[in-house]
């Protein structure tokens, strides 16, 4: 759903990377523009570039990827799109 829903995705850079451990995390304020072409959560396409301010941990268990969290301020996202 997230990348047939959203479309003209632009990368906009981290902010800040940081690892201490088995754990490592990126961060972007904002990371992701994109426009929604309806569906992603059930929202509705709207036309309108709208940024996504993203949190992204993993954790590392050996030599592979154990867990990956991804936190997304969808209520800036939603607002930026007029919902």
């Amino acid at each position: 759903p997230f990348r047939l829903s959203l479309g003209g995705k632009t990368f906009n850079g981290h902010v800040a990377r940081l690892a201490e451990g088995n754990y490592g995390a990126f961060f972007g304020w904002p990371n992701l523009t994109n426009t929604s072409r309806g569906g992603f959560l059930g929202l509705p396409g709207s036309g309108t570039p709208a940024d996504m301010r993203v949190v992204d941990i993993y954790r590392r268990a050996g030599d592979k990827l154990a867990e990956n969290w991804v936190f997304i301020d969808l209520l800036h996202y939603l607002k930026m799109q007029g919902l």
